[in-house]
């Protein structure tokens, strides 16, 4: 593999993870080794994303060979939902323990957003917390707000 080919590489330049990916499961994967090799790493905001774009599948320790499942692409476009009072929501970053989504739920209120934390169930015993920037008024508060994604959680 060259350097180039390197998934660090695909990832600085933009190319890892920003097409649609359909995949069939292949005998003995696991999601996470699934969503490792798709994204370039494993990334609990794909994960819930991978989670929420396959209804189909209701426990991720779940998956059977040659089931379907749907990638989409880790951008800015599949992190920001409009909200039908037109206002936006957007999905900054997501953790394993819900008191390190507060933290930094918390940090983010301190650049005067409004944030909420919801909790998924990815299997039985598996929980990720996403921590998500609401009542965003239009596309611009969206591009204002993008910058805060990689703000560190409080202590």
């Amino acid at each position: 593999m060259t350097d180039l080919e390197s998934p660090d590489r695909q990832r600085e330049l933009g190319q890892l993870g920003r097409q649609n990916q359909l995949d069939i499961v292949p005998p003995g994967s696991a999601i996470w080794n699934m969503v490792t090799a798709v994204y370039g790493g494993f990334d609990r905001l794909a994960l819930v994303l991978v989670s929420q774009s396959n209804p189909h599948i209701s426990n991720l320790n779940s998956i059977r060979a040659g089931e379907k499942i749907w990638f989409p692409p880790l951008l800015k476009e599949t992190l920001v939902r409009q909200q039908p009072d037109q206002s936006f929501h957007l999905a900054v970053r997501a953790f394993r323990k819900q008191t390190e989504a507060r933290q930094f739920a918390q940090g983010v209120r301190e650049q005067n957003y409004l944030t909420v934390v919801t909790t998924y169930k990815m299997t039985d015993d598996f929980t990720i917390s996403r921590v998500e920037i609401e009542g965003l008024a239009d596309r611009d508060a969206v591009e204002r707000a993008w910058s805060l994604v990689d703000i560190e959680p409080t202590s």
